[in-house]
């Protein structure tokens, strides 16, 4: 057994080691991947977050509501507000073509008459309410503030956008209310004084990260980037490591291996070993990219959370788990263009289903459903939960197990289906 095991392993270890070249590949490509993907998407998340994004506005009406948006919008890191161009105020059509033209994003036009409008509905309620419930008025005209949209424009941002406008016209809305109550309340008072009202906020919003350890070092994009961008690297190691198996079989290496006492798990289990800590030597790297080099172009340090003994973990069961998938590939292919293929097609679809790249919560339901059986969505679940929520090894061995399992049964087909073709 243990002649089989060291021949596979010395094999392959003489191999890489002459291969500059490959191992070049095998270590500087993951480390550039998580490089250039952390920094394009914190590119795009920094546009969205903290990059304020011009808008037309076009304020028609000239009285409170237009100037309380107007100031809203203003006083948001969201947009910037744009009301000319080359001198000239914007109006509604000049504002709708520029968005049409590509130019601009959204365009928001208050129209003239939307500030009465409101005080007129109010003012009619409350005489309802307070004077004459049988009271009929004249109709009010509606007044539409039209925002218009470039089809270019990425839904997230609309849906903040006037999200922000229902908030101030809102606001507005109940400012006006007091006001106007409090001046009709004033006509039916002795002294014809108009009584006061606390309009202070009573119920207040606070934001707070639920973390296991109340981390002070808040989520960012190196610690969404580096460990999700980190699997899916690590997983190609069954691309070289099936292709290794492939070439023993055609250049004759694997007939000279089998002279030699033992089994075919053997042979494996020499392979795993090689690969297996190559493949945690490019998580090291990769760990290193964010603690070296993303700060170099002023991106944050990745934080560990304290808790190295987790991650250690967790990067063990995603290389083991990604090594015995390439034992399979290497033993059920039957040459390198079905191994290279099918490797990369395969994890590139894992990748894809388990939240590697769109998260799993945005996901259509069938497609959320679907992830829990990718083992990169495993790995990525255990890495957010301790760079992200702040747990401890304790929290993430469910899914570390599942990657272990999986592992197991990898290499228990990878000798199954090797003994059913040899019958």
């Amino acid at each position: 057994m243990f002649n089989r095991f060291k021949a596979s392993a010395y094999k392959d270890l003489l191999i890489l080691s002459r291969d500059k070249a490959g191992l070049a590949i095998l270590f500087f490509m993951p480390v550039m991947l998580i490089f250039i993907m952390t920094l394009i998407q914190d590119a795009a998340y920094s546009t969205m977050s903290q990059s304020s994004l011009p808008i037309i506005y076009v304020d028609q009406d000239q009285d409170s509501l237009g100037t309380s948006i107007r100031r809203g919008l203003q006083s948001t890191s969201l947009v910037r507000l744009v009301t000319g161009e080359n001198g000239k105020d914007f109006n509604r059509t000049a504002a709708e073509e520029a968005v049409s033209s590509g130019k601009y994003l959204l365009a928001v036009v208050v129209p003239e008459g939307a500030s009465e409008a409101i005080r007129r509905s109010v003012s009619q309620n409350i005489e309802r309410a307070l004077l004459d419930p049988d009271a009929e008025f004249e109709p009010i005209e509606k007044a539409e503030i039209t925002v218009f949209v470039d089809p270019a424009a990425q839904q997230a941002f609309i849906n903040s956008v006037s999200s922000t406008l229902r908030e101030f016209i809102s606001e507005m809305k109940t400012k006006l209310v007091f006001e106007t109550f409090s001046r009709e309340l004033a006509k039916l008072l002795p002294d014809g004084d108009e009584p006061e009202f606390n309009n202070e906020d009573v119920v207040l919003f606070k934001q707070e990260y639920a973390t296991h350890d109340r981390m002070t070092t808040f989520p960012n994009t190196v610690q969404h980037n580096v460990p999700a961008w980190t699997i899916f690297a690590m997983f190609f190691i069954i691309i070289p490591l099936s292709v290794s198996l492939i070439r023993e079989k055609s250049e004759g290496s694997m007939v000279r291996l089998k002279t030699l006492p033992g089994s075919y798990l053997d042979i494996l289990l020499g392979k795993f070993a090689v690969f297996f800590v190559v493949c945690n030597i490019q998580f090291v790297l990769m760990m290193l990219v964010g603690i070296v080099l993303l700060p170099l172009v002023g991106l944050p340090v990745l934080n560990f959370g304290g808790h190295l003994a987790a991650i250690a973990v967790v990067a063990l069961c995603n290389a083991f788990a990604a090594t015995c998938s390439g034992l399979v590939l290497g033993t059920v292919a039957t040459s390198m263009q079905q191994a290279t293929i099918g490797g990369s097609v395969a994890v590139l679809i894992f990748a894809a289903i388990g939240g590697i790249w769109v998260p799993t919560y945005v996901m259509p339901v069938i497609m959320e459903k679907l992830s829990v059986v990718s083992p990169l969505n495993w790995g990525l679940n255990a890495f957010y939960n301790i760079f992200l929520r702040g747990a401890g090894t304790s929290d993430i061995l469910g899914d570390a197990l599942k990657l272990v399992v999986f592992g197991f049964a990898m290499m228990g087909v990878a000798v199954g289906y090797h003994r059913f073709r040899s019958e």
